[in-house]
């Protein structure tokens, strides 16, 4: 291809890039002060923040559980494999 030709299928990235940040700009200015909810703006005693706290905790627990299921599970099969390696070479079954 030539420049020209080049120049011709170029797509406007400047001016939509420029026409976003505008956008954006314009949008930030307009907009009102958010407030902030009990959980953010920190009332420890809300019921939203102590219902926030729960969440946090239960699904600690539920992360908890899982690991300590995949770690339980990884050491029954070490005893396991262990067991039967002795077994293998000895050659008699242990309890």
């Amino acid at each position: 291809m030539v420049p020209s030709q080049a120049q011709e299928r170029e797509l406007p990235v400047n001016r939509i890039a420029g026409f976003m940040a505008g956008c954006i700009f314009a949008l930030n200015a307009m907009s009102l002060s958010a407030s902030a909810c009990s959980v953010c703006f920190g009332d420890p005693e809300s019921p939203m923040s102590k219902g926030a706290a729960a969440g946090v905790y239960v699904m600690v627990g539920f992360i908890g559980f899982v690991l300590f299921g995949i770690a339980g599970t990884a050491t029954f099969w070490m005893v396991r494999c262990r067991k039967l390696s002795l077994t293998q070479e000895t050659g008699r079954s242990h309890p």
